[in-house]
């Protein structure tokens, strides 16, 4: 079998930098097959890929959680805000100020969607190299999240976890006027949005607990899916980012509902994520033509095109740069975990996923999509 390339090392808190290297690489498929996998990524509101097909689609978002419908901001019956661009009462939506904290692969692109809207947006990074590409996007780089949110009327997180967002808000909680809105899109814990919460009441802004679904390519589209709760008078004012950075809002009853739900949407992601990676390395290991199987299962109840997304991107050698990277996945994992056992449930699929990321990680895959899973499968 031929020689992987060689993956960037693990990267975020907990990096290695003595991390193994693994050099394998799974059978490619034909390079017809090749061609026809689409490389978008999960999505859970269900983005296109360029087959037409909807690589991941969280099961509620087909009926319940519907597409926005031209018309107003204000949320529908189902939980759903809908339109964007007018209000309901015929003004446009006003133009914002917005901190941005977190310029990774998500913080960047909604940063730019949002300055596409028209508004003015402020961002900050800890690494300031991935903050400034902005600058020619008409962002302002900051040189301190202080200075990113200083007269905002938005502040928005979008860090590594709950730790990095307390440690940055410190900072930039002494600059922030009285009566700001605080978009925490962090995944963090729920006990982390308990104490986030705790924090931005003690300071006086009006804190949403506003996680997204959606990695790289939907973020870059603005197609994400927000999941937003928080105080109910001040919704219509959030209108105008969530609908500059997503396709749909969907509006829970209060701060960590959203966590909540983000965390059970995640959960589902990673097993699927899991199940082709392990179902790959184990058709390589048996000697069983990987195609066979996709074949196998083809447009019945067993086929899932996120499936055949993510299998593709192994087979490709597609893992760069991720969509989603091995380390986030991890620590996600862990969370979910962890949200199980508080809760007196056992979460083995997770526990073991988090394991897969982290030997994944551990052998050099940190920095690539979380479909590096597969590499876990082998010892090196």
């Amino acid at each position: 079998m031929a020689s992987a390339r060689s993956s960037a090392g693990r990267t975020g808190p907990a990096a290695e930098p003595s991390a193994r290297r693994s050099t394998r690489r799974p059978p490619r498929p034909p390079a017809s097959a090749t061609t026809a996998v689409s490389t978008s990524s999960f999505s859970p509101g269900g983005t296109t890929s360029s087959d037409g097909s909807t690589p991941w689609a969280f099961p509620a978002a087909r009926g319940l959680f519907p597409p926005h419908a031209a018309g107003g901001g204000t949320p529908c019956a189902n939980g759903v805000a809908e339109g964007r661009g007018a209000r309901q009462d015929g003004r446009m939506t006003e133009t914002l100020t917005v901190g941005v904290l977190g310029t990774g692969i998500m913080g960047a692109a909604m940063a730019r969607n949002l300055l596409k809207a028209g508004h003015t947006v402020r961002v900050w990074n800890r690494s300031a190299d991935k903050a400034a590409p902005l600058a020619g996007d008409g962002a302002v780089v900051a040189p301190s999240a202080a200075e990113a949110v200083r007269d905002a009327d938005v502040v928005l997180t979008m860090l590594y976890d709950g730790d990095a967002v307390r440690e940055v808000m410190r900072e930039a909680f002494p600059a922030v006027k009285p009566g700001a809105l605080w978009v925490q899109s962090t995944t963090v814990s729920l006990e982390d949005v308990d104490r986030l919460a705790a924090d931005a009441a003690e300071h006086g802004l009006a804190f949403y607990d506003a996680p997204v679904l959606g990695t790289r390519q939907p973020a870059e589209a603005g197609q994400l899916t927000v999941l937003a709760a928080g105080p109910a008078e001040r919704q219509d004012d959030l209108t105008p980012v969530f609908d500059a950075v997503g396709s749909r809002t969907v509006w829970l009853d209060q701060p960590g509902a959203a966590t909540r739900l983000k965390l059970v949407a995640n959960s589902w992601v990673l097993a699927l994520t899991h199940a082709g990676a392990e179902t790959l390395s184990l058709a390589e290991a048996l000697g069983v033509d990987p195609d066979k199987f996709l074949e196998l299962i083809q447009g019945g109840p067993l086929d899932n095109a996120y499936l055949r997304t993510k299998v593709g991107l192994v087979r490709g050698d597609q893992l760069s740069p991720a969509s989603f990277a091995v380390t986030t996945a991890e620590k996600d994992a862990r969370l979910i975990a962890e949200a199980g056992r508080r809760h007196g449930v056992r979460l083995d699929l997770a526990e073991a996923g988090a394991e897969r990321f982290r030997r994944a990680a551990e052998q050099g895959h940190g920095d690539k999509d979380m479909a590096a899973s597969y590499y876990a499968s082998f010892d090196k």
